[in-house]
């Protein structure tokens, strides 16, 4: 998840780019376990990362210019992302 925030964010500061779908799931990585004396086990995040406008990323997530929900996506089989990204083609022709 990490990976695709890093990404997100870069793609968004180019003008020419428009991001479809749902909103990211906030997640900066690079874990570090630590356990509790019962055995279990937890990771968290060890950095804070911040969006462009300095906000956390974390638990926040980064907004698409154009959303369309998960769950949403695919609706008797069709891609609502894809359409959407193909309309918007369309329309910068």
């Amino acid at each position: 998840m990490s990976s695709s925030e890093s990404f997100i964010l870069m793609m968004q500061t180019l003008d020419h780019v428009v991001s479809i779908g749902d909103t990211t799931r906030g997640s900066s990585g690079n874990p570090r376990e630590y356990g509790l004396a019962d055995g279990t086990k937890y990771r968290i995040p060890s950095w804070i990362a911040y969006k462009t406008d300095q906000t956390v990323l974390e638990d926040h997530g980064i907004a698409p210019d154009i959303y369309i929900p998960g769950n949403g996506s695919i609706i008797n089989g069709r891609d609502m992302v894809l359409e959407e990204a193909i309309r918007v083609l369309k329309d910068k022709r």
